[in-house]
């Protein structure tokens, strides 16, 4: 294919992607509309403890390293805050789950596990119109002595040298509305403290939320633009010329693909008993070399010196050569598809 065709394909395909931007932008007049919401979690609790010889307290506050036999329960505080830039309605429900995780070596490989409710699933129903946050605030108590007797019943059962973490979950999930965009505003949230069972002394590890996050929707803001339709129509214009372009060198080609061959077809059925189809041309020797301009002047040869035409498609489709040699001279005819006569 010529360069000009290819250019030709490059070209069209460049303004219709131009025209079906333009038309989209035109016709879609939309615009991107954003509800923004800021995420925030806070736990606190206070570990109590049994009665013992170390403290002289009913409990400890947080951040504390505390020894794991003198702890009774943890009052946990959960307060999660969601607030919205728009009103929304829909609903959310809450619940509180903990994983009891047994593991040896490495804590990430966990050999046993168990899971509690503690807390059953809460839906809150949003039907105000001009709410624009949401607020879950509850409380659990843990009973660390449950947790380390489970995993002390294990490691006595199947003789195991393990230890293990109370995993505690949050977990708040949101399927919301907004009158002012058409999608769904739903997430998963999860809030999480983890406590290390039957270690002597323990560490709580808490795991808060504080993220901005977008939801957002296209809204159509703005009337159709006409001024981008009109240079749609330009460029879809000159898309079309370009295909015509297209359209008339491959009906070129075919044409003079399609005469060349049925002249070539014709001039080798017809003097089939005067011509030699030859491979390669072997005969190095220097001629004085004669072109003709048509297969008529070097029939004109043959029949004066009576040698045979050779014959070879150099192109296939394109350009065939035709050769009559004597002592001295060689007449060639170049048949090509775009000039032969």
């Amino acid at each position: 294919m010529k360069i000009k065709n290819i250019s030709y394909i490059v070209l069209m395909f460049i303004f219709i992607i131009i025209s079906y931007i333009l038309f989209d932008r035109g016709i879609n007049a939309k615009t991107k509309l954003y509800i923004h919401c800021q995420k925030n979690s806070n736990i606190t609790y206070k570990v109590y403890l049994n009665d013992n010889n170390i403290y002289n307290k009913k409990y400890l506050d947080m951040n504390n390293t505390y020894i794991s036999n003198t702890i009774d329960h943890i009052d946990i505080n959960f307060d999660y805050k969601a607030l919205y830039s728009q009103s929304i309605n829909g609903y959310y429900s809450y619940s509180v789950v903990a994983n009891l995780n047994a593991y040896q070596d490495n804590i990430k490989d966990i050999i046993w596990n168990k899971t509690y409710t503690l807390l059953e699933n809460k839906v809150k129903v949003l039907n105000q119109n001009d709410i624009k946050n949401i607020n879950i605030v509850d409380n659990i108590i843990v009973d660390y002595n449950l947790y380390q007797e489970e995993l002390t019943k294990l490691k006595k059962n199947y003789n195991l040298d393990i230890m293990g973490y109370l995993d505690i979950k949050l977990i708040i999930n949101n399927d919301l509305n907004s009158k002012e965009i058409s999608n769904p505003i739903t997430s998963t949230d999860n809030i999480e403290l983890t406590i290390p069972i039957n270690n002597e002394t323990t560490k709580i590890n808490l795991k808060n939320i504080n993220k901005k996050t977008n939801y957002y929707d296209f809204t159509r803001k703005q009337p159709i633009n006409y001024i981008l339709l009109v240079i749609f129509a330009f460029t879809l214009s000159l898309a079309i010329s370009f295909f015509a372009l297209i359209i008339k060198s491959i009906v070129d080609i075919y044409q003079t693909e399609y005469t060349y061959n049925k002249e070539l077809k014709r001039i080798l059925n017809k003097y089939d008993d005067i011509i030699i189809s030859i491979n390669k041309f072997y005969n190095k020797k220097e001629y004085n070399l004669i072109y003709v301009d048509n297969f008529k002047e070097l029939l004109d040869v043959y029949n004066k010196i009576k040698n045979p035409i050779n014959f070879k498609e150099i192109k296939k489709n394109s350009k065939a050569i035709f050769v009559i040699i004597d002592d001295e001279n060689a007449w060639i005819y170049e048949m090509k598809k775009n000039s032969h006569k």
